[in-house]
């Protein structure tokens, strides 16, 4: 390596000779002054100028700086050089013996050049562990650029995934990290175990409403079996009226159940914020009962026990209609276990029906309505799905 690297290196102070006296337009500008040199790669790595790659890769070493050698790198990466992956190697090499003219950390910047091997068209991974030893000797304000790079080498490296772990725990836990929100999306795409405590723990309770509307969202994601009682708690305390929207518009859309329509109905009067008030409102009357992926017994159980609590909350008025609707609920999963599709078919249909000629009426409110409509209507589908057409 270290023989090609010199011959490499001879060749191209041999280019450099023999080249000056048919010098490119820009090159006498990366001989100037810090800024006119910064302008001037960009300029020809913006504009793809190949032709110019000789009059870097010559320059690389010549830099006074750290951070310009890495400059210089860095547009011999995005050009594709063929040069680019030993300069980069030889770089970190050499970076803890160079004498820069300025404070550098020779640990950001080995951090910094082993970001340019896992560029697409280099993809060496072979000294991604200086990535995480800078991560891993630095207390605060990481550099972003290197930090986004850590997913990269989480899929790539799988022996140092734990170690990013670490990292991005840190990050998250330090609370004033800006990082912190790329750190917990990290940690829920790589399906960290502790995701769901540390939502738990802290990051429904973070005075980021990023972070805190982020962590509700894995929750719900990731199924998590108390997210209903969770949002109708923090319903009144949730202090951004954006997620407490959400919170109602989960109620009512991912459970939907009386109790949760109940729930959010009784809240409503309480919303201090006029507009998001107004926005829960519609979600409540664009309400419908979604069609669940359950088996039909268990609908049946399902819509017997929403008649007792629609009763209960008011929503079929008076106790003669409530025992009509029971008398035709408590039997559907009998006659469906023994397959009466005759008397089952029959007893749902008077159930929409009824709901059909009540709606409208005092005798039963729109949510009442809906459960009975909706609901039932679910299950004759399912019916017919199995036993043919309802007469």
């Amino acid at each position: 390596m270290k023989k090609y690297l010199l011959l490499v290196l001879i060749c191209l102070a041999f280019q450099y000779s023999t080249a000056q006296i048919n010098e490119l337009p820009l090159e006498q500008f990366l001989d100037g002054g810090e800024s006119q040199k910064i302008k001037t790669l960009k300029d020809i790595t913006d504009n793809n100028l190949t032709e110019y790659i000789p009059a870097i890769e010559e320059r690389v070493f010549s830099q006074e700086t750290l951070f310009l050698q890495w400059l210089f790198l860095e547009a011999l990466q995005i050009l594709d050089s063929p040069n680019a992956k030993e300069l980069i190697n030889h770089f970190i090499d050499q970076v803890d013996g160079f004498k820069s003219t300025r404070i550098e950390d020779p640990l950001e910047y080995k951090a910094f050049a082993a970001i340019l091997l896992l560029e697409p068209n280099i993809q060496d991974y072979s000294r991604s562990e200086l990535i995480i030893e800078y991560f891993e000797n630095t207390t605060a304000n990481y550099n972003a650029r290197i930090f986004t790079k850590l997913n990269d080498v989480y899929q790539n490296v799988p022996n140092l995934d734990q170690r990013i772990i670490t990292i991005l725990l840190n990050s998250f836990n330090s609370g004033g990290d800006p990082l912190s929100h790329y750190s917990l999306i990290m940690l829920n795409e790589f399906n960290y175990s502790g995701i769901i405590q540390i939502c738990l723990n802290s990051g429904i309770n973070s005075q980021d409403e990023w972070i805190r509307n982020y962590c509700y969202a894995i929750l719900q994601d990731r199924n998590y079996s108390e997210l209903k009682d969770l949002l109708k708690d923090n319903m009144s305390t949730e202090s951004s009226g954006r997620i407490r929207y959400r919170h109602l518009g989960n109620l009512v859309k991912s459970f939907g159940q009386p109790s949760d329509i109940k729930f959010c109905i009784e809240y409503l009067p309480n919303e201090q914020d006029l507009e998001i008030k107004q926005m829960m409102e519609f979600s409540l009357k664009d309400f419908i009962p979604t069609n669940p992926n359950l088996p039909i017994p268990q609908m049946i159980d399902s819509l017997n026990s929403y008649t007792d609590q629609l009763y209960q909350y008011g929503w079929i008025k008076n106790e003669d209609d409530y025992e009509s609707y029971k008398e035709k609920t408590k039997n559907l999963r009998e006659l469906f276990e023994q397959k009466k599709t005759d008397e089952l078919c029959s007893n749902l249909n008077w159930i929409i029906s009824q709901a059909e000629s009540h709606h409208g009426s005092d005798l039963l409110t729109e949510e009442g309505y809906k459960f009975l409509f909706y609901y039932t209507g679910y299950i004759k589908e399912k019916i017919e799905t199995e036993f043919g057409v309802c007469k």
